[in-house]
This record gives structure tokens, sequence and C-alpha cells, in this order.
């Protein structure tokens, strides 16, 4: 594998490839798509490198095309570097064409990175969940995270994700009882994490900057994230070592009820819509027989392993696609819109049905 493919690639890979034995990154700027794990995303540059050397679409000047060529070419294009980056003033632009509404100011600041485009939702709709999602994320602080999470809790009662970060920031400060009661709180709620508009969103500011439809909605897709199906790889550390202390004392009611935990949480992260959520669900379900060397434990490994790779087959195998000329744009722009609508999984085996050859 190149070692500069992106940093999400390698975390995808270690996990698939040894036996889901993996350090996820605790950052959560790592994009999550299968397009993400191909080689057409390899990263030679980086984000910085993204400025006189490219053109005002983000692309590398000395490869930026003249006129409109096929997707496979932009594809291809991208593989030279990161996504094509929309520079301070399309994004002002895209902004101020929406109304300055909360949802151009989030794509802003999450294309940009420009906080004072999250100040500024903050200001303007300080009650919105999505504005106190970001505002949770860019918190170093658990405390101060926890404060805002309890505010999101309020405009936001039936999102689990909620309570899985509550919980996350909680096992930060040491408080591993309180941080286990409030993650069975988010037991049989959904978690929300706003991909679908955000990915919307994203994708009407790139396209507001002259891209075209099938462009714009893979380098949109390509900008999200899953900070918090990557960190709960962490709790999941927690959860396994909670379990033990339990099972030490001799409180097996207290330890069936982690993995009940456990379970929940690898079927509430595995539900998302990308292939990554399910690969950390997989690892999740993995853990709950951490260190049972029984005949049943060991047939659960291999189905894992068996659910794994039929996800790694159909990824991979989109991937490659992606880098050739055989699939006509239009099914690409159907593919992206299956993705939001279905799911990652669900839209890879519509085109893997449509294009059974390859």
């Amino acid at each position: 594998m190149n070692p500069r493919k992106n940093r999400l690639i390698l975390a995808a890979a270690v996990l698939l490839l040894t036996a889901l034995g993996i350090i996820l990154i605790s950052r959560g700027d790592h994009p999550v798509s299968s397009v993400a794990r191909a080689d057409i995303l390899s990263g030679k540059k980086t984000r910085s490198d993204l400025s006189e050397s490219h053109d005002e679409r983000g692309m590398p000047r000395s490869r930026a095309p003249k006129v409109r060529q096929e997707f496979s070419n932009f594809v291809k294009l991208m593989g030279e570097g990161d996504p094509p980056k929309l520079s301070a003033a399309q994004l002002e632009t895209y902004v101020n064409s929406a109304g300055r509404n909360v949802d151009s100011l989030l794509a802003a600041f999450r294309l940009g990175k420009d906080e004072a485009y999250l100040k500024e939702a903050l200001e303007k709709f300080p009650h919105n969940p999505q504005v106190l999602l970001e505002a949770a994320r860019m918190g170093n602080d658990p405390a101060k995270r926890l404060e805002i999470l309890d505010r999101m809790r309020s405009e936001a009662p039936g999102n689990g994700l909620v309570d899985l970060m509550s919980a996350k920031a909680l096992f930060d400060l040491g408080k591993d009882e309180e941080a286990f009661a409030r993650l069975r709180s988010s037991a049989g709620k959904p978690l929300d994490d706003f991909t679908r508009s955000s990915w919307q969103n994203g994708e009407e500011a790139y396209a507001s900057a002259g891209y075209s439809a099938a462009e714009a909605k893979l380098s949109s897709m390509y900008s999200l994230t899953k900070p918090e199906a990557i960190q709960s790889r962490g709790m999941g550390d927690k959860l396994v070592k909670l379990r033990q202390g339990y099972e030490a004392a001799g409180d097996h009611e207290s330890a069936e009820m982690v993995v009940s935990a456990q379970l929940e949480l690898a079927r509430q992260i595995g539900d998302g819509a990308c292939v990554v959520e399910k690969l950390v669900g997989l690892v999740h379900e993995k853990m709950v027989v951490k260190g049972d060397e029984s005949p049943e434990a060991d047939e659960i490994r291999a189905d894992i392993v068996l659910r794994r790779d039929a996800l790694v087959a159909s990824a991979n195998k989109v991937s490659e696609m992606m880098k050739s000329t055989a699939v006509p744009e239009s099914d690409w722009v159907n593919y992206f819109d299956r993705t939001k609508l279905f799911g990652e999984n669900a839209a890879n085996d519509w085109l893997l049905e449509k294009y059974p050859q390859h």
C-alpha cells in the first residue's frame, strides 16, 4: 500500500486485514466513503499545497482540465492530491447566495475550516442541534463538551449520538460508571450525525463553484467525517475493561449489562449508512467475545470475518470502477444519490448488479 494514502485508508486497511484489531485515530478529519479508500485518492499532496500550485477550483494547475472531461478524469486528478478545495471567495459567495442560512454556514465551516462561520452560526442559531454538534466536536475539554451536549440534548432528545458523545466525554474524565449509565441511555435511539444534510450542503457549495453534479457529489462525499464512529473504538476498550472488572469481582449481572451495551453499540454504529460505520460495528461485535476461546466465540468471529470480507470486496470493486470509463457519469450521479438515500453498501450492491462484468 502506498504509504502516502489517506490516513483513513490505512486505518480501514488495518481494521480489515488484521482481524479487526485496529487502533482508530481519534481525530475526526477522515473521509469515510468507498471512494476515499481507493488508490485514486492517494495523497501525494496535502491541503497546505492547494494554493498557488492549484487552479481556482483547487485542482493541480499543471493538470487542470481546459474543457469538461470524463468523470473518471476528474477522479484521477483528485488522485494527485486532496479533494478540490474551495477558495475563501467561493465559499463566501455560496454563503451569501444562500442568505447566510444555517446550512450554508455549516457547509462553509466544514469545507473551509474557518471557525468564523461556526461562530456566526452559533450566534444566529444557538439552538440548532447541527450547530451544537459541530461546536461539541471542536471542544478539547471534556467538561465543556458535556455542557454543549446537554444543550443539544434538550434540542434533540431522541438522538442517541448525544448520549454516545456524552459517554465518551465522561470516560475521558475518568467517570466510568457514569459514562456507562449515559451510554445505556442511548439504547434504542438512532445515532444521527446529520450526514445527509451535511453531504447535500457541501454538494451545493461545490455546485455553486461550477462543478458538475457528479464532481460536486464526490467532492462533498469525500469531505464527510465520522469522528464519533471512529472514536467509539476507544470507548469499546473501556467497556471491555469494565466488563472484565465486574467478572473478576463475581458481579455477573453487571457484566451481562455491559455485554448488552456492547451489542447495542455495535448495532447502532453498524446501522450507519457508511461502510466504515459497518466495519466499526463489526469491531464492537468482536470485542464482545474478546478473551473467549469457546467454539461459540470462534463461530462468532468467523461470521464477522465473512461479513467484513463481503463489505470490503464490494467497496474495493466500486473504488476500482471509479478509475475507469466503464460507468457513465450519469450513473455515478445515481450512485451518489442512492448512497444518500439507502446507504453506501446498498448503493455498492446496485452498481455492481448493473455492471457485473466489473
